[in-house]
């Protein structure tokens, strides 16, 4: 892909992309053109993957606001522990650069893709609500934020433990109207 999009080139990420659609079973030369259509065909925002990664940096910004309005009691919980601007984002950042495989077990992480190839970028800022409100008891037990960091950095063994149907339905079998959209998330992002 590098070679091919010198304009972008490498990202930290792009291989855990890669190597999700290969651990899929997709062949070298499918995965290759699943990746540039995420990267190139308007399924991630232009320019997520380029340096100095503004929309990755702001994307952060509009998952704080999402968590506020979504699941405000964990909002209040994590900015009273963390603070800052977007505390979530030494833990987040990652779901987004890497869409997902260091942090969801393959049969969850495959529900989110599908539902990202057929719905857009919107579906990625839902798993991570859906994501953070599994957690949500545990998190709001978490006293310090190491103790947060270390719990969102270990997602995976929460939710290796909920079937991968169950998790589907919490990210994306709510109404049409309690979804993240394109619109939602175009209007957070003018106002951070």
């Amino acid at each position: 892909y590098a070679h091919a999009n010198p304009d972008v080139g490498y990202c930290q990420g792009m291989n855990k992309i890669a190597f999700g659609l290969l651990s899929a079973g997709l062949d070298a030369s499918d995965s290759l053109s699943l990746l540039r259509c995420l990267l190139d065909g308007g399924i991630l925002p232009a320019g997520m993957f380029k340096s100095p990664m503004a929309v990755v940096q702001t994307d952060q910004l509009v998952l704080e606001e999402l968590v506020a309005r979504r699941l405000p009691l964990l909002s209040a919980h994590l900015r009273l522990k963390l603070g800052g601007a977007a505390p979530l984002a030494p833990a987040t950042v990652s779901w987004f650069l890497t869409l997902f495989v260091d942090c969801l077990p393959e049969p969850h992480r495959l529900r989110v893709w599908d539902m990202l190839f057929v719905h857009g970028y919107p579906v990625v800022f839902q798993a991570c609500l859906a994501i953070l409100e599994l957690n949500q008891p545990a998190l709001l037990m978490c006293a310090t934020p190491v103790a947060v960091y270390a719990l969102l950095q270990n997602v995976r063994n929460v939710l290796e433990h909920v079937d991968a149907e169950d998790f589907g339905a919490l990210a994306f079998g709510k109404p049409r109207s309690c979804l993240v959209s394109a619109s939602e998330i175009g209007l957070v992002r003018q106002q951070v």
